[in-house]
């Protein structure tokens, strides 16, 4: 019968709605990959500038903390000059300071070298 449909949605006279419909579905394809390549292209530059000024703020705040634990030493130097001069100070801030940094070093090379073993046992 004329106009009779195929289950597939095709006419069954094959009048080219199959390949009518495959070339929809490809240009509905491109159009969608477009729409999703466009909408994390704005996501991700979204996530830069929301990272950029979090990069930011984070480096200020570790320039007040740096600024803030300068401030601690060069005050304890001056209240412990009082007690032992001004020399004697220095060099007991100066001496923990070194104590405490060497500490935090090894502690450090520990657990990088930790990390870095894990490393090498898992690519045997």
């Amino acid at each position: 019968m004329a106009g009779e449909r195929s289950p597939a949605g095709g006419s069954a006279h094959g009048d080219g709605s199959v390949v009518d419909d495959i070339q929809t579905l490809l240009d509905d394809g491109k159009t969608y990959l477009q729409a999703e390549l466009q909408f994390q292209k704005s996501r991700a530059s979204f996530a830069v500038a929301r990272g950029r000024s979090g990069a930011v703020y984070g480096v200020a705040a570790l320039m007040a903390a740096h600024l803030a634990l300068i401030a601690l030493v060069v005050g304890l130097v001056f209240a412990l000059s009082s007690l032992i001069g001004p020399w004697g100070a220095t060099a007991i801030v100066f001496g923990v300071l070194i104590v405490a940094g060497i500490v935090l070093a090894l502690a450090a090379r520990r657990r990088l070298a930790a990390v870095s073993s894990a490393f090498r046992e898992g690519s045997k």
